[in-house]
């Protein structure tokens, strides 16, 4: 008798909650108000064109654009030319950062249209419209219905980040949460030491390995002991006690490390070296 065993099958991307799902026909000079929320949301126009305002920054949404938007990015709508706009809007929980790698816009293919076009299908198989607030059960609803609107939602946004994927090869995805941690951390070093003699601040490596600094700073400090902001003032340190050694004086090390004034940079040299850099020449 043969032998069985079970594959546990990664998902990458899980649709966990939806919030709203809305086809929505636009009159000319609509505006809606600025919101910004706790899930995901993306927008994708039948027709027409759109103006998406993210962050402060406009994009221009024509037919078959597709706009993602990060949890608690302040948004609103506008439509300023003179015909009307179809955009669908979706919103949905979803925990996987992988999602970062495709926000903002894309241009939908012709696959994903037909799976996005199914997700709205089988939304009115599913809920009672038009859509007021919040997501009811319609009174017949198919069998089914809510697990293909989340199945297709989350094969669009694989879709995506394999297009992605294959036009950046600086991008790299992990298969497991140690890995991809290690990943980063690496890359958070890796900045640090480029910028050992500039300036880079714990916002400017949240943007550039597009994590959180929240999220940053915990993996950080997990696989190195200690915050990122500590183990850059450690790196520039070591490299003053070459400069130091060199016979550079602290004035001119404070200056080519970029710390804001000699006292400063002298306090720091202490805090981890113990004595001053004075007495350290």
């Amino acid at each position: 008798m043969s032998k069985y065993y079970n594959f546990k099958i990664d998902k990458s991307i899980t649709v966990n909650n939806l919030i709203t799902l809305e086809h929505l026909t636009l009159s000319p000079d609509f505006k809606y108000g600025k919101e910004a929320h706790n899930f995901y949301e993306f927008a994708y126009v039948d027709s027409g064109s759109i103006l998406c305002y993210c962050n402060g920054e406009p994009t221009i949404l024509n037919q078959n654009d597709f706009f993602l938007i990060k949890p608690n990015e302040e948004h609103f709508y506008s439509v300023s030319a003179n015909k009307s706009v179809s955009v669908f809007i979706v919103c949905f929980a979803c925990k996987s950062s992988l999602l970062d790698i495709i926000k903002g816009k894309h241009i939908i293919n012709k696959y994903e249209k037909t799976l996005l076009s199914k997700i709205l299908t089988e939304a009115h198989n599913a809920f009672t419209f038009p859509f007021d607030k919040k997501l009811l059960t319609c009174k017949s609803p198919i069998f089914g219905a809510q697990q293909i609107i989340t199945n297709a939602i989350e094969e669009v946004l694989i879709n995506l980040i394999r297009n992605n994927l294959s036009e950046q090869s600086n991008i790299k995805i992990s298969t497991n949460n140690f890995e991809l941690e290690k990943n980063i951390t690496k890359d958070i070093e890796a900045l640090m030491l480029q910028n050992l003699y500039g300036k880079i601040t714990l916002d400017e490596i949240s943007k550039r390995v597009f994590y959180s600094k929240t999220y940053i700073n915990k993996i950080f400090k997990k696989h190195m002991g200690t915050t990122i902001i500590n183990y850059y003032q450690m790196l520039k340190i070591g490299e003053s006690k070459k400069l130091l050694k060199k016979g550079y004086n602290v004035a001119e090390v404070a200056e080519k490390l970029q710390f804001d004034t000699p006292n400063y940079f002298g306090k720091v040299f202490k805090k981890f070296v113990s004595i001053s850099p004075s007495k350290f020449i």
